[in-house]
């Protein structure tokens, strides 16, 4: 009897952090998604001819704002990515979820990360911080569900999930191209 009681409470402790996986795994994906469509089209629709035309501001490896024509309207919105590392997300019970803001014109979104970071490349793949000399940026999120399951030992598990890539936005790419 012990036996079976032993084994339904494994078989319900993996369903639940499979489950939890499934959650950071989505969170995570929402993000990168959301992500590379806006970096994609970093400088679309933009005047000018150089890579300071198209991104306004960075800050450290939290914050980018750039322009964009994300809705084809002729009309280049501003777009800014920030991490608030010091902000909690308060929708969450994770106490690890800080909040990652998009800002598009006057609408922002918010989105749970437990770790963001960008870094700024140049043509050289050497980091920068120079803005004139962004032609990549890196990009790293850990995102983590914001419930939590006990393990047998008493402590709480997040279901984890982490997502990296550099991303070269054409219009970056070609403006580098040109100067």
């Amino acid at each position: 009897m012990l036996s079976i009681l032993h084994m339904n409470f494994a078989f319900s402790n993996n369903s639940m952090q499979t489950t939890l996986q499934v959650v950071a795994k989505n969170r995570a994906q929402t993000i990168s998604q959301t992500l590379t469509a806006d970096f994609k089209r970093m400088g679309y629709g933009v005047a000018g001819s150089q890579v300071t035309d198209v991104i306004t501001t960075l800050e450290d490896s939290t914050k980018i704002s750039f322009e964009a024509d994300l809705d084809n309207d002729g009309t280049p919105e501003s777009i800014t990515w920030h991490y608030q590392v010091n902000t909690k997300y308060t929708a969450s019970a994770n106490p690890d979820d800080y909040v990652l803001t998009r800002t598009v014109g006057s609408e922002t979104y918010t989105y749970p990360a437990v770790s963001f970071k960008f870094t700024f490349y140049d043509s050289g793949y050497n980091p920068t911080s120079t803005i004139a000399d962004v032609s990549r940026i890196g990009v790293e999120v850990v995102c983590e569900s914001s419930e939590a399951i006990s393990t047998g030992n008493g402590q709480e598990q997040y279901g984890r999930a982490f997502w990296q890539r550099t991303i070269i936005p054409p219009s970056i790419h070609i403006r580098q191209l040109q100067s």
